[in-house]
């Protein structure tokens, strides 16, 4: 709803243009509370279930956001657009164990590339498709959240039939593998300590420094993105003008967006070793930063074409840590994949929503500028130095000892699980005697 925020705020007839922002930074609120439900749900009932139960939140709440807009609910069609944040959330959850199942190791990558290209390019139609439908003409936001429910329903049955033929025509070893996955799936949630295994695990990614010094400069980073995207048209609709103009601008960024994303994740399933490395990271990062710092001077000299092409790097550079970033952090913790993606993208939606406050607390409404550029001067500025934050941040991680797992004795977060599966066995061995412990039991 950014690229055409004016249209929506006389549709609904609200007083307050950044209730509209709501729409947008709905997504981050629901991703705060749920993202540990949802990690869990996917630890214990598996990637399929996780999709099929996504594609059904999405379905649902985009149909309902059409049926409450018709008649101008707009509390009803937020409470619809939480429904379709929560199947954000699962989606943003399974990204890293999503491309570990679908491909080889050393492609890991560059399916993660893949994957968010897809995403980033549903985004890049999101904002150019609504300017160039509603134009001027608020009532024509109908047909367009219409048709974006039923590309939701569509999608949810694509999904739900996929599901069911491959589990049809699924071959005798294939029927064995996944009960083999299944059963090591529930074995952990089958006794007390499921839920204890779940939040060592998480204990353990917090206590890993490192880890830590990824995830904020990804959080860091990512949230200026996310500020960006939410509030487009409030930074750029002084120079820009036309709602066609900043639907125009909003879809080069998310298709450079895709792009640096994919083209990251193939070079990093080319250069294998650069996946425990930060350079990659801070080179993306350090551009980023420089192509605000092009937005600013585009900006103060209203000029449009030096915007559209900083804005394009822009997109490019910081979008590209989503490969780079999670295989990082991936790297250096060696934890499940549902909790690596779940705090990591966790960190994403905490600075995605203080940096959009700070943003939109800096730059006046439209109709308070009256040309006055100053105010997307300050809030630009602020998101540059914010990027330059997180570059600090990812280069710091590089001063923390510890970078390298050690294999053998296994990360902090086996070595946890180590100890309760250990106490389990030795109730066991104590119960029936079967089972004999040696003092150097390892998982």
């Amino acid at each position: 709803m950014s690229s055409i925020k004016d249209d929506v705020e006389l549709y609904f007839n609200l007083q307050d243009p950044l209730l509209v922002d709501l729409f947008s930074n709905i997504y981050m609120f629901v991703f705060l509370i749920l993202f540990l439900p949802a990690t869990f749900f996917l630890n214990k009932y598996g990637l399929k279930q996780g999709i099929l139960a996504s594609a059904a939140f999405n379905a649902t709440g985009a149909f309902l956001r059409y049926l409450f807009a018709t008649g101008k609910l707009f509390g009803f069609c937020i409470f619809s657009q939480a429904l379709c944040a929560t199947s954000q959330v699962l989606n943003f959850c399974l990204i890293g164990e999503l491309a570990r199942t679908v491909v080889q190791p050393k492609l890991k990558g560059r399916a993660i590339g893949l994957i968010w290209f897809s995403t980033y390019f549903g985004v890049a139609l999101g904002l150019w498709i609504p300017p160039m439908v509603v134009d001027d003409a608020n009532d024509d936001l109908l047909p367009c959240l219409l048709s974006f429910g039923i590309i939701a329903i569509l999608i949810f049955g694509l999904v739900a039939l996929s599901l069911h033929l491959r589990r049809k025509n699924r071959t005798q070893q294939e029927q064995e593998q996944e009960q083999a996955e299944q059963i090591e799936q529930q074995a952990p949630s089958s006794n007390t300590g499921s839920t204890r295994e779940f939040g060592l695990q998480l204990i353990a990614l917090f206590q890993n420094k490192k880890y830590a010094m990824v995830t904020l400069g990804f959080g860091c980073a990512m949230g200026c993105q996310y500020a960006i995207a939410t509030d487009i048209e409030s930074l750029f609709g002084e120079v820009l003008g036309k709602d066609t103009d900043i639907g125009v601008l909003g879809l080069f960024f998310s298709v450079s967006a895709a792009l640096g994303v994919l083209l990251t994740g193939v070079l990093l399933s080319s250069k294998l070793e650069w996946r425990e490395t930060n350079t990659v990271s801070l080179v993306l990062s350090t551009v980023a930063a420089i192509a605000l710092l092009g937005n600013v001077i585009g900006v103060q000299t209203d000029s449009v074409g030096f915007i559209f092409i900083c804005t394009i790097v822009y997109g490019f550079a910081v979008t590209g840590l989503n490969a780079s970033c999670l295989e990082l952090g991936a790297a250096v913790s060696n934890g499940s994949q549902f909790a690596i993606n779940g705090t990591m993208m966790c960190c994403v939606q905490l600075f995605g929503i203080l940096w959009t406050m700070i943003t939109s607390a800096i730059a006046a409404p439209d109709d308070q500028r009256k040309g006055d550029t100053s105010a997307t001067v300050g809030a630009l500025v602020f998101l540059m130095f914010a990027q330059l934050l997180a570059t600090g941040l990812i280069y710091s991680s590089t001063k923390i000892e510890g970078m390298k797992i050690n294999r053998r004795r296994g990360s902090s977060t086996n070595r946890l699980v180590s100890l309760i599966s250990k106490e389990e066995l030795t109730k066991e061995s104590t119960s029936s005697g079967s089972v004999e412990m040696d003092e150097d039991f390892e998982i």
